[in-house]
Protein backbone atom coordinates (compact mmCIF):
# COMPACT_ATOMS: atom_id res chain seq x y z
CA UNK A 1 0.00 0.00 0.00
CA UNK A 2 1.16 3.54 -0.81
CA UNK A 3 -0.45 6.38 1.11
CA UNK A 4 -0.37 10.15 0.62
CA UNK A 5 -2.11 13.05 2.35
CA UNK A 6 -3.48 16.32 0.99
CA UNK A 7 -3.54 18.85 3.84
CA UNK A 8 -6.65 20.66 2.64
CA UNK A 9 -9.81 19.41 0.93
CA UNK A 10 -9.59 22.10 -1.74
CA UNK A 11 -6.32 20.55 -2.96
CA UNK A 12 -8.23 17.52 -4.29
CA UNK A 13 -8.85 17.66 -8.03
CA UNK A 14 -12.24 15.97 -8.40
CA UNK A 15 -12.15 16.07 -12.22
CA UNK A 16 -8.78 14.37 -12.29
CA UNK A 17 -9.95 11.73 -9.84
CA UNK A 18 -12.96 10.96 -12.05
CA UNK A 19 -10.83 10.74 -15.20
CA UNK A 20 -8.38 8.44 -13.42
CA UNK A 21 -11.27 6.06 -12.72
CA UNK A 22 -12.54 6.19 -16.29
CA UNK A 23 -9.32 6.09 -18.36
CA UNK A 24 -7.99 2.63 -17.63
CA UNK A 25 -5.61 2.49 -20.62
CA UNK A 26 -3.31 5.22 -19.27
CA UNK A 27 -1.64 2.89 -16.77
CA UNK A 28 -2.74 4.90 -13.72
CA UNK A 29 -3.16 2.84 -10.56
CA UNK A 30 -6.62 3.14 -8.95
CA UNK A 31 -6.76 5.74 -6.19
CA UNK A 32 -8.93 5.37 -3.10
CA UNK A 33 -9.86 8.73 -1.61
CA UNK A 34 -10.88 9.11 2.05
CA UNK A 35 -11.81 12.42 3.64
CA UNK A 36 -11.14 13.01 7.32
CA UNK A 37 -11.36 16.36 9.08
CA UNK A 38 -10.06 18.83 6.47
CA UNK A 39 -7.56 16.42 4.97
CA UNK A 40 -7.68 13.97 2.11
CA UNK A 41 -6.09 10.53 2.36
CA UNK A 42 -5.03 9.01 -0.97
CA UNK A 43 -4.35 5.27 -1.00
CA UNK A 44 -2.92 3.11 -3.79
CA UNK A 45 -2.52 -0.69 -3.80
CA UNK A 46 0.26 -1.68 -6.25
CA UNK A 47 0.96 -5.05 -4.60
CA UNK A 48 0.21 -7.07 -7.75
CA UNK A 49 2.99 -5.20 -9.59
CA UNK A 50 6.72 -4.77 -8.99
CA UNK A 51 8.57 -1.44 -8.92
CA UNK A 52 11.11 -0.82 -11.65
CA UNK A 53 13.87 -0.60 -9.04
CA UNK A 54 13.28 -4.30 -8.19
CA UNK A 55 13.06 -5.74 -11.69
CA UNK A 56 15.57 -3.90 -13.86
CA UNK A 57 18.55 -6.09 -12.95
CA UNK A 58 16.57 -9.15 -14.04
CA UNK A 59 15.74 -7.77 -17.50
CA UNK A 60 17.58 -7.86 -20.79
CA UNK A 61 18.29 -4.60 -22.59
CA UNK A 62 15.48 -5.40 -25.04
CA UNK A 63 13.01 -5.88 -22.18
CA UNK A 64 14.09 -2.65 -20.47
CA UNK A 65 13.66 -0.76 -23.75
CA UNK A 66 10.21 -2.30 -24.18
CA UNK A 67 9.15 -1.04 -20.75
CA UNK A 68 10.61 2.39 -21.50
CA UNK A 69 8.63 2.53 -24.74
CA UNK A 70 5.47 1.58 -22.83
CA UNK A 71 6.14 4.36 -20.30
CA UNK A 72 6.40 6.80 -23.17
CA UNK A 73 3.29 5.46 -24.89
CA UNK A 74 1.15 5.73 -21.75
CA UNK A 75 2.49 9.20 -21.02
CA UNK A 76 1.24 10.28 -24.44
CA UNK A 77 -2.16 8.74 -23.65
CA UNK A 78 -2.34 10.82 -20.46
CA UNK A 79 -1.60 13.96 -22.44
CA UNK A 80 -4.80 13.44 -24.44
CA UNK A 81 -6.81 14.35 -21.33
CA UNK A 82 -6.22 17.81 -19.81
CA UNK A 83 -7.32 16.54 -16.41
CA UNK A 84 -4.60 13.87 -16.43
CA UNK A 85 -1.51 16.04 -16.74
CA UNK A 86 1.58 13.90 -16.01
CA UNK A 87 2.84 16.64 -13.65
CA UNK A 88 1.39 14.71 -10.72
CA UNK A 89 2.89 11.35 -11.62
CA UNK A 90 5.64 10.28 -9.21
CA UNK A 91 8.51 9.82 -11.65
CA UNK A 92 10.95 7.55 -9.83
CA UNK A 93 11.87 3.89 -10.14
CA UNK A 94 10.30 3.02 -6.77
CA UNK A 95 6.95 4.46 -7.85
CA UNK A 96 6.67 3.28 -11.46
CA UNK A 97 5.55 -0.34 -11.60
CA UNK A 98 5.44 -3.14 -14.16
CA UNK A 99 3.67 -6.47 -14.57
CA UNK A 100 4.73 -9.75 -16.16
CA UNK A 101 3.68 -8.41 -19.58
CA UNK A 102 6.15 -5.54 -19.13
CA UNK A 103 3.47 -2.87 -19.05
CA UNK A 104 4.06 0.29 -17.02
CA UNK A 105 1.78 1.55 -14.23
CA UNK A 106 1.96 4.89 -12.43
CA UNK A 107 0.98 6.54 -9.19
CA UNK A 108 -0.63 9.86 -10.04
CA UNK A 109 -1.91 12.11 -7.27
CA UNK A 110 -5.29 13.75 -8.04
CA UNK A 111 -4.18 17.11 -6.66
CA UNK A 112 -4.62 20.61 -8.00
CA UNK A 113 -1.62 21.58 -10.14
CA UNK A 114 -0.25 25.15 -10.04
CA UNK A 115 -0.55 26.89 -13.40
CA UNK A 116 3.19 27.58 -13.56
CA UNK A 117 3.95 23.85 -13.37
CA UNK A 118 1.65 23.19 -16.33
CA UNK A 119 3.37 25.88 -18.36
CA UNK A 120 6.91 24.79 -17.54
CA UNK A 121 6.21 21.09 -18.21
CA UNK A 122 8.35 20.01 -15.30
CA UNK A 123 7.17 16.43 -15.78
CA UNK A 124 9.13 16.20 -19.06
CA UNK A 125 12.46 16.72 -17.27
CA UNK A 126 11.45 14.13 -14.67
CA UNK A 127 10.49 11.64 -17.39
CA UNK A 128 13.87 12.02 -19.10
CA UNK A 129 15.62 11.58 -15.74
CA UNK A 130 13.64 8.38 -15.10
CA UNK A 131 14.57 6.92 -18.48
CA UNK A 132 18.24 7.78 -17.98
CA UNK A 133 18.20 6.18 -14.51
CA UNK A 134 16.67 3.01 -15.99
CA UNK A 135 19.59 2.40 -18.34
CA UNK A 136 22.58 3.76 -16.41
CA UNK A 137 23.21 0.42 -14.69
CA UNK A 138 21.78 -1.93 -17.34
CA UNK A 139 24.17 -4.09 -19.41
CA UNK A 140 24.96 -2.12 -22.61
CA UNK A 141 22.61 0.52 -21.27
CA UNK A 142 25.19 3.29 -21.63
CA UNK A 143 24.53 3.39 -25.38
CA UNK A 144 20.81 3.93 -24.76
CA UNK A 145 21.57 6.67 -22.20
CA UNK A 146 23.71 8.45 -24.79
CA UNK A 147 20.92 8.30 -27.32
CA UNK A 148 18.37 9.61 -24.81
CA UNK A 149 20.65 12.52 -23.86
CA UNK A 150 21.40 13.29 -27.49
CA UNK A 151 17.68 13.36 -28.34
CA UNK A 152 16.98 15.52 -25.26
CA UNK A 153 19.58 18.04 -26.36
CA UNK A 154 18.40 18.20 -29.97
CA UNK A 155 14.62 17.75 -29.67
CA UNK A 156 13.51 18.01 -26.03
CA UNK A 157 9.90 16.90 -25.61
CA UNK A 158 9.57 15.40 -29.09
CA UNK A 159 8.15 12.08 -27.97
CA UNK A 160 8.16 10.55 -31.46
CA UNK A 161 11.92 11.03 -31.85
CA UNK A 162 12.53 9.86 -28.27
CA UNK A 163 10.63 6.68 -29.11
CA UNK A 164 12.88 6.17 -32.13
CA UNK A 165 15.95 6.62 -29.91
CA UNK A 166 14.68 3.88 -27.60
CA UNK A 167 13.90 1.55 -30.49
CA UNK A 168 17.28 2.07 -32.13
CA UNK A 169 19.11 0.61 -29.11
CA UNK A 170 22.72 0.65 -30.31
CA UNK A 171 24.22 1.48 -33.73
CA UNK A 172 24.61 -1.31 -36.25
CA UNK A 173 28.24 -2.13 -37.00
CA UNK A 174 27.59 -2.15 -40.73
CA UNK A 175 25.94 1.27 -40.77
CA UNK A 176 27.70 3.58 -43.22
CA UNK A 177 27.25 7.09 -44.56
CA UNK A 178 27.72 7.61 -48.30
CA UNK A 179 28.75 11.01 -49.69
CA UNK A 180 28.23 11.67 -53.41
CA UNK A 181 29.65 14.73 -55.13
CA UNK A 182 27.42 17.16 -57.01
CA UNK A 183 29.85 19.51 -58.78
CA UNK A 184 33.39 18.12 -58.63
CA UNK A 185 35.36 17.72 -61.91
CA UNK A 186 34.82 13.99 -61.75
CA UNK A 187 32.17 12.15 -59.72
CA UNK A 188 33.31 11.18 -56.24
CA UNK A 189 31.74 8.71 -53.82
CA UNK A 190 32.99 8.32 -50.24
CA UNK A 191 31.79 5.45 -48.04
CA UNK A 192 32.27 6.34 -44.38
CA UNK A 193 32.09 3.78 -41.59
CA UNK A 194 32.64 4.32 -37.88
CA UNK A 195 36.32 5.26 -38.20
CA UNK A 196 37.26 8.94 -38.46
CA UNK A 197 37.27 9.99 -42.13
CA UNK A 198 39.42 12.94 -43.26
CA UNK A 199 38.27 15.13 -46.16
CA UNK A 200 40.93 17.20 -47.98
CA UNK A 201 43.34 17.62 -50.88
CA UNK A 202 46.53 16.23 -49.35
CA UNK A 203 47.45 13.00 -51.11
CA UNK A 204 48.42 10.21 -48.76
CA UNK A 205 46.70 11.91 -45.81
CA UNK A 206 43.07 12.56 -46.76
CA UNK A 207 40.71 9.56 -46.82
CA UNK A 208 38.29 11.47 -49.03
CA UNK A 209 40.54 13.10 -51.58
CA UNK A 210 39.17 16.09 -53.52
CA UNK A 211 41.49 17.14 -56.34
CA UNK A 212 41.23 19.50 -59.28
CA UNK A 213 39.37 22.27 -57.47
CA UNK A 214 40.55 25.41 -55.71
CA UNK A 215 40.33 26.24 -52.01
CA UNK A 216 40.10 22.72 -50.56
CA UNK A 217 42.54 22.59 -47.63
CA UNK A 218 44.96 19.69 -47.36
CA UNK A 219 43.11 18.63 -44.20
CA UNK A 220 39.78 20.37 -44.63
CA UNK A 221 37.27 18.55 -42.38
CA UNK A 222 36.72 15.26 -40.62
CA UNK A 223 33.64 13.09 -40.39
CA UNK A 224 33.26 10.77 -37.44
CA UNK A 225 30.85 8.60 -35.47
CA UNK A 226 30.20 9.50 -31.82
CA UNK A 227 28.29 6.36 -30.87
CA UNK A 228 24.94 7.93 -31.70
CA UNK A 229 25.22 9.68 -35.04
CA UNK A 230 27.68 10.90 -37.64
CA UNK A 231 29.17 14.36 -37.18
CA UNK A 232 31.33 16.71 -39.23
CA UNK A 233 34.06 19.02 -37.89
CA UNK A 234 35.82 21.75 -39.84
CA UNK A 235 39.59 21.67 -39.24
CA UNK A 236 40.19 25.40 -39.62
CA UNK A 237 39.96 25.59 -43.40
CA UNK A 238 40.12 29.06 -45.02
CA UNK A 239 37.03 28.63 -47.19
CA UNK A 240 34.99 26.77 -44.60
CA UNK A 241 32.69 23.79 -44.31
CA UNK A 242 28.94 24.14 -44.75
CA UNK A 243 26.05 22.01 -43.51
CA UNK A 244 22.83 22.68 -45.42
CA UNK A 245 24.27 26.03 -46.59
CA UNK A 246 25.21 27.13 -43.06
CA UNK A 247 28.92 27.62 -42.37
CA UNK A 248 29.93 25.72 -39.26
CA UNK A 249 32.30 26.92 -36.55
CA UNK A 250 35.77 25.34 -36.84
CA UNK A 251 36.27 22.62 -34.27
CA UNK A 252 32.56 22.18 -33.51
CA UNK A 253 31.04 18.72 -34.02
CA UNK A 254 27.84 19.17 -36.06
CA UNK A 255 25.46 16.17 -36.44
CA UNK A 256 24.82 14.98 -40.00
CA UNK A 257 22.88 12.13 -41.56
CA UNK A 258 21.01 10.97 -44.60
CA UNK A 259 19.73 13.93 -46.59
CA UNK A 260 22.33 16.40 -45.30
CA UNK A 261 23.98 18.61 -47.93
CA UNK A 262 27.67 19.24 -47.24
CA UNK A 263 29.92 21.79 -48.89
CA UNK A 264 33.69 21.99 -48.60
CA UNK A 265 34.60 25.45 -49.96
CA UNK A 266 32.77 25.22 -53.33
CA UNK A 267 32.57 21.43 -53.58
CA UNK A 268 29.10 20.10 -52.74
CA UNK A 269 28.17 16.58 -51.62
CA UNK A 270 24.92 14.93 -50.61
CA UNK A 271 24.76 12.38 -47.78
CA UNK A 272 22.77 9.18 -48.12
Amino acid sequence: MREFTLNAAELLDEDALEQMRRQTDTGLLPCNCVKYNDRIRLVFYPEEYRPLSDVLQELSLEESCRIAENILEKTQRMLRFPELSPENVIWDMDSVYTNESQEAFFIRLPAVIPEESLQEKIYARRLYALLEDMFETAPRGDEVVRQIRYQKEKAFGDWASLGKALRKRTPEEYEVLVLRSVNTPRPLTFRIGHDTFLIGSETGVADGLILGVDNIAGQHAEIGWNGICYYIRDLGSDRGTYVNDQRIVPGAEVPIGQGTVLRFAESTFTAE
